[in-house]
């Protein structure tokens, strides 16, 4: 605190400075035009007399300009003429000259004589230090009260972003954690007569923690989930497993090829997450007869996994702001499964894209990091609404 005040006070230090040199040039610049434009109207004038040669004339305008206006000295090739207080004069350190010719000819191309102005900008300097000084006692007492003001301001601010963030955690948990409550719902009916269900409503319950532990987690400062090596099959089939019961009332028919296990740079219970959203935006996007296809393998060192489905495509629009919070196709959706997905993958390294979608369905493509294997998985996933 005590090191921002300090550079709050240097700020305004500088400023104050900057102020006042700005100030003082500018009122001298002020002050320099203006006496040039008067010079030369004094030029203009005394112009005729030079030309007849009138130096009485000349003396006497001379000596009344000197007398009415600041200049300290007035000099042609032939007179000088000076205030009468000369000690003002010899005073006064800095001196600033004007010089205009005195033409003979319309054309201005020859000229009779020549005046030299004189004149001293510490007057003008001194009413720029008396502005700035008058300026300073008004911002001495309402700067405090701007300072207030904009440190009040700041931490509602910091209030109205830290309220945002853990609104769109709250938002997060309750999308998330709805395909695993939904899963219990249905086990919970027949949880005594099926040993099966029992272990899936375990598993269920265990999502849920983690899903609960690892946003609260990612809420506290400078906490950082540390990704690993795993395989993606047994992840895949548990999240299958889950949907199967969540869509009990639809017929869901599972091949899968179990040559070998595609191991990829995850967060485990994050992956978990990505997939169940994306599924159930496949499975809620589909129509007569809805199919939803995963497909896992590898390529390049490169783990990939393809999600189809039957739907009703995604528009360009969504496409070009895949990621963003708020783009969704569902009247009930919040765009907040895509956003996670998208933003999960993109954290690990990876990249999610929409290879295809149109109105026969739609493909999303999952590129992970994988360990060198020669691995292939294929997972399909049939949703028929015969039962």
């Amino acid at each position: 605190m005590m090191n921002e005040s300090r550079k709050f006070w240097f700020k305004v230090l500088l400023s104050d400075v900057a102020l006042l040199f700005g100030m003082i040039v500018g009122l001298n610049i002020f002050n320099h035009i203006l006496k040039n434009q008067v010079s030369e109207a004094f030029t203009n004038e005394v112009r005729n007399d030079f030309l007849m040669s009138n130096r009485r004339e000349i003396n006497r305008k001379i000596l009344n300009f000197i007398d009415y206006t600041d200049f300290l000295e007035i000099r042609s090739r032939a007179d000088v003429f000076k205030k009468n207080n000369i000690e003002s004069y010899y005073n006064n350190i800095f001196i600033i000259e004007i010089a205009h010719y005195v033409y003979s000819d319309s054309n201005k191309e020859k000229t009779s004589n020549i005046l030299y102005f004189k004149y001293s900008p510490v007057s003008f300097t001194f009413y720029a230090i008396i502005g700035w000084g008058v300026l300073n006692m008004v911002l001495s007492f309402f700067l405090p009260l701007l300072r207030k003001h904009l440190r009040q301001q700041v931490i509602r601010e910091q209030e109205i972003l830290r309220t945002m963030k853990e609104a769109e955690m709250a938002f997060q948990v309750s999308h998330d954690i709805r395909s695993p409550l939904t899963t219990l719902n249905i086990v919970a009916e027949n949880l005594r007569e099926n040993v099966e269900d029992y272990q899936l409503f375990q598993k269920s319950i265990q999502r849920i923690n983690e899903i609960t532990n690892n946003l609260l987690k990612n809420n506290q400062n400078g906490y950082v989930e540390l990704l690993e090596f795993y395989p993606l099959f047994p992840l895949l089939q548990e999240i299958v497993d889950e949907k199967n019961q969540e869509y009990l009332h639809k017929k869901i028919e599972i091949n899968l090829n179990q040559n070998s296990n595609s191991i990829a740079l995850v967060v485990p219970s994050d992956f978990k997450r990505v997939i169940s959203n994306l599924i159930n935006n496949s499975v809620e996007a589909v129509r007569d007869i809805p199919k939803v296809g995963i497909t896992l393998f590898e390529e390049k060192n490169y783990a990939k996994i393809l999600i189809s489905d039957n739907g009703k495509g995604i528009s360009k629009e969504i496409i070009q702001n895949l990621g963003a919070v708020s783009i969704t196709t569902k009247v009930t959706g919040n765009g907040l499964g895509l956003k996670h997905a998208f933003s999960t993958i993109k954290e690990w390294g990876g990249v999610l894209n929409i290879i295809e979608s149109n109105s026969l369905g739609t493909t999303i493509e999952i590129v992970l990091k994988a360990q060198v294997e020669q691995v292939f998985q294929a997972l399909t996933i049939l949703v028929d609404d015969d039962d």
